[in-house]
């Protein structure tokens, strides 16, 4: 209950917009200026997710010092300037110093490199009925932290494609949003598989997935943005037209195949299906038609108490449908909502 209060009382304060059940910051401008509106909006909160989230967390990977240590020496040296730009201007005005956001935003990277185990449970699956749909579920670490947390940005970068990204306080990149030509891009950790040494231009993948949203339209223009990563992942990406699953193995990318009009991703190669071996099978035989389907397979997936969100994405309409709460997110109301911009 006093969780659930002074996340009231940050809100009221930060004067940051409330839509059915989840909150909306509109971001537009220059890089320092994207930034210091998200920390002014969301400085207070950001400051105690780090504290109760970020912090704790990062005891099992060796600390926080160790992981700052990490990211500057993996990420800062190839961070382009607007990005790092945006993080300076966060920091400046949430209260916050640059190594703290950097750290927000390498977070899942860093950590994922330094565990063995599988953590995360994340799900995607996409289907193609009248138009793509495309289903999410965000499935994380202690997700019992994060409830409440959820926020919709709006984000306008000057002389670039505007976009949503749903996301938490403190992350500038994107795990699972669209822009405005209806470009979708979802993501997930694979697990399971050895770490090669890094390549020398590794960038943070939720930068990586934001700079596909910021200067592609189609799934085609996705896959020629994408670059080298710290770790292996999954990504669904997805257009008005098309939709495909994205291999990522650290500096080599390809597409999955295919299952039919249905494609679907977990967080293990299908080599090696690990801890997911179940959920893989159950998702390879689900009936995905239409939305209500989809939504059915969500809520199945999801993996109870980590289910932090869960999403069902129309790239044709530019609008999707969240569902937030205490976990599993997919088991409560999805809530429509439109991107404010469109082609």
């Amino acid at each position: 209950m006093h969780v659930r209060v002074a996340l009231v009382f940050l809100l009221l304060v930060a004067g940051v917009a409330s839509a059915k059940g989840f909150r909306v910051v509109d971001l537009a401008g220059t890089p320092r200026e994207i930034g210091r509106a998200h920390g002014r909006q969301l400085g207070a909160e950001a400051r105690a997710l780090y504290a109760s989230y970020i912090v704790p967390l990062a005891k099992a990977a060796g600390g926080e010092a160790v992981l700052i240590a990490q990211a500057r020496r993996h990420f800062v040296p190839n961070l382009p300037p607007a990005m790092r730009e945006e993080m300076e201007g966060l920091a400046e005005t949430a209260g916050l110093t640059f190594d703290q956001v950097l750290l927000a935003n390498t977070f899942s990277d860093l950590l994922k490199r330094a565990r063995t185990g599988g953590i995360g449970g994340c799900t995607v699956l996409g289907a193609r009925a009248d138009e793509p749909i495309v289903g999410r579920n965000l499935d994380y670490h202690e997700a019992k932290r994060l409830d409440g947390h959820t926020v919709v940005f709006n984000v306008a970068p000057a002389g670039k494609h505007r976009f949503t990204s749903v996301a938490f306080p403190m992350l500038v990149g994107v795990y699972s949003g669209m822009n405005e030509h209806g470009l979708t891009a979802a993501v997930l950790e694979v697990y399971g598989e050895k770490h090669r040494p890094p390549a020398p231009n590794v960038l943070p993948t939720s930068l990586v997935y934001r700079r596909v949203l910021e200067e592609g339209r189609t799934v085609e223009d996705a896959e020629k943005l994408l670059g080298p990563i710290l770790t292996f992942q999954h990504l669904l990406l997805a257009d008005p037209r098309s939709m495909i699953v994205m291999r990522l193995e650290q500096d080599v990318a390809r597409r999955e195949a295919r299952h039919g009009e249905r494609v679907f991703a977990i967080n293990h190669f299908a080599e090696n299906p690990g801890f997911a071996r179940d959920r893989r099978a159950a998702l390879a035989g689900a009936d995905l038609r239409d939305a209500d389907a989809v939504r059915a397979a969500l809520r199945r997936a999801a993996l109870g108490d980590l289910n932090a969100h869960a999403i069902v994405f129309y790239p044709r309409r530019r609008a999707f449908e969240l569902a937030v709460g205490p976990p599993p997110a997919a088991a409560n109301a999805f809530e429509t909502y439109a991107l404010p911009f469109r082609q």
